[in-house]
């Protein structure tokens, strides 16, 4: 046989091969990566990831509360009087417009530009008296409601200050509820006194307005102490996250704005949901902000969610930094922001707080023009009462069962839903995601090949192609054949009785010593294998490996997946040792058995061909193949 050999040829075939491998490599290590995302939760944990605004109303909505601050005030007011002189001011000016033609001399008429004339200056016109007005019916009660967010397990809360305090529109409410008293009777008893004429409906507004104007003048209030509130949704099984009211303390108040418009809540509870705390030094203009509370206005839309319950979701951009009365800077923003909203947090993309929602603009022309109050202001408040935001331990459990949820390891999420409402029987929405995780729910199961597996066996590969490749690009060519030059014709191999025995593939040449092959790969070990014969995986067939068999619910973790609940979670492990393949018990509540159900358990013993082994009571059965 003759052979030549050119070193550049070779070592530029081999420059390729390794420039394919690397160019192999390059693109497995992007699919790798690709697979790694689709396969992994949808739900991220905290880890700076940007999340989408669906991931944070879901994650953290259970860390938002509605705020309730309940006022009651005994109100007094003199009874009014329209004397005779009033009378007749009211009348000649009802003359006056008869004689200039606007008005016809008809009751009708004369009445109507009485009333006009009455609402232009009520307070001309009605007069107090020394006697309370007998229809007030006292105690009066407003509330006003706004939203809260959690921000240790505990149960410390941060608010808006005007959520809690006796603002100006608390003061309105009592009056605005007082004058729905005394108007409505107002009113009743003028038409009563009219006999046949009808007040028009344009009447009775007039009316009512030059009343409200007199009580808004003459009403004293005696406001009696607040009494503040949140409700938090609980969950209970078979009924939808309903609310529950929670009585709290006032532990620091700030200003209403333009001041720091801040308040630090309390309540008595533990294991509560919270929300995490975010460095809005680091919001720009035009950085996404999330926004969830509990607007008035959706609470009054007549939505089937029970009000504290489900709040409601925005987002908007940081629009600017707007420096304040009191000179701390709010940041701006578009995200929508209504009564009820304020008080409520505003997410950056990684799930953090960075903001308070707090105030709007209230007029068309400035729509979209909405303020937050910074987080680290709240920090200020919080650091004079010694307070550090905390993650819960639950609120950690529940995204990570959230996230099993969405990435189909519907049992496994379930698992940690109930542990969560175990240790927290209130813990909101937890009921409706134990009912979607259930058989038969919404939650729809995936493979159960552990994602762990894909990126070890993937990355040990991608090793492999890199190491190969660099070695082949190291590699120098080999040298020319001594006495070969460039003119060298192609090397003879020497036949003959004096030539060297021909090798035949995986054998030493005839007439060598040795019976083993010297070229070839040795077949792979062999274990066994166990046939199951009983149980959820019948009829299946599996190869003991090295590192072994693992038997039990777990699908993250066992290769054999029993679904029956008598089995534990890590039931049995099936595994080879130095002293033989030994069936091991992994802690299991039912026992493992060998050869009968009726034997006593055990714990650890080395299995032969043909030892039947049950899992339970024979809840499963498996039989053990050595070959």
């Amino acid at each position: 046989m003759a052979t030549s050999h050119n070193p550049r040829k070779s070592g530029s075939f081999r420059s390729a091969v390794a420039l394919r491998l690397a160019a192999l490599g390059i693109g497995f290590g992007l699919a790798l990566a690709a697979m790694v995302l689709l396969l992994a939760p949808r739900v991220a944990a905290q880890q700076g990831a940007v999340l989408s605004g669906k991931d944070i109303a879901e994650m953290y909505k259970p860390g938002v509360v509605q705020v309730e601050t309940d006022w009651t005030a005994n109100a007094t007011v003199p009874q009014w009087s329209l004397p005779q002189a009033s009378v007749q001011a009211l009348e000649a000016v009802a003359t006056r417009e008869i004689k200039a033609g606007t008005i016809s001399g008809s009751q009708t008429d004369i009445l109507n530009a009485m009333i006009q004339e009455l609402a232009r200056n009520p307070l001309q016109y009605l007069i107090p008296t020394d006697q309370p007005d007998p229809a007030v019916k006292n105690p009066l009660g407003v509330r006003a409601t706004g939203s809260g967010f959690i921000i240790t397990p505990d149960g410390y809360i941060v608010t808006n200050e005007h959520v809690v305090a006796q603002t100006d529109e608390v003061n309105e409410l009592f009056v605005n509820t007082l004058m729905q008293q005394l108007t409505d009777s107002d009113v009743a008893n003028l038409q009563k006194a009219l006999n046949d004429i009808v007040l028009t409906e344009d009447e009775k507004k007039l009316y009512t307005q030059a009343m409200a104007a007199y009580y808004s003048k003459y009403a004293q209030l005696s406001v009696q102490p607040r009494a503040v509130s949140v409700q938090i949704g609980i969950a209970i099984p078979g009924l939808p996250t309903l609310p529950k009211g929670i009585v709290c303390d006032v532990r620091k108040e700030g200003e209403v704005t333009p001041g720091k418009d801040v308040a630090v809540l309390k309540i008595e509870q533990t294991n509560l949901p919270t929300v995490p705390v975010g460095d809005d030094t680091k919001m720009e203009v035009g950085d996404k902000v999330f926004v969830i509370g509990f607007p008035a206005a959706a609470d009054q839309a007549g939505t089937a969610n029970p009000v504290g319950v489900e709040p409601t979701f925005t987002s908007g951009d940081i629009s600017a930094r707007k420096t304040m009365a009191g000179g701390w800077q709010a940041l701006q923003t578009d995200a929508d922001i209504t009564n009820g909203n304020s008080g409520g947090p505003a997410f950056n993309e990684q799930g953090q707080v960075i903001g308070i929602a707090t105030f709007g603009v209230p007029t068309a022309t400035a729509a979209g023009i909405n303020f937050l109050v910074p987080m680290s202001i709240a920090d200020q408040f919080l650091n004079e009462l010694n307070i550090k935001p905390q993650e819960s331990q639950l609120s950690r459990q529940y995204i990570q069962a959230l996230g099993d949820y969405h990435a189909g390891k519907c049992s496994t999420a379930l698992k940690e839903f109930e542990n969560i409402k175990e240790l927290n029987p209130g813990f909101p929405f937890v009921q409706n995601y134990i009912t979607q995780s259930s058989p038969g729910g919404g939650c729809v199961p995936t493979s159960t090949f552990p994602l762990t597996y894909v990126i070890v066996g993937g990355v040990a590969l991608l090793v492999v192609i890199i190491v190969a490749a660099f070695a082949l690009m190291k590699k120098k060519p080999a040298p020319a054949m001594a006495g070969a030059g460039a003119g060298a014709t192609a090397m003879q191999m020497p036949t003959g009785a004096g030539a060297p025995p021909q090798m035949q593939a995986g054998y030493p040449p005839a007439g060598m010593p040795g019976g083993a092959p010297v070229m070839g790969a040795l077949p792979p070990r062999s274990y066994g294998s166990l046939q199951c014969t009983s149980g959820s995986a019948a009829g299946r067939r599996f190869e003991v490996t090295k590192a072994g068999l693992l038997i039990g619910r777990d699908s993250a973790k066992c290769q054999i997946v029993l679904t029956d609940d008598a089995v534990s979670k890590e039931h049995a492990w099936v595994v080879p040792l130095d002293e033989g393949v030994m069936l091991i018990d992994r802690g299991s509540t039912n026992g493992v058995f060998v050869n009968s159900v009726d034997s006593p358990k055990v714990s650890k013993v080395q299995l032969h061909h043909g030892d039947k082994i049950y899992i339970g009571k024979g809840t499963a059965a498996f039989t053990y193949l050595s070959s």
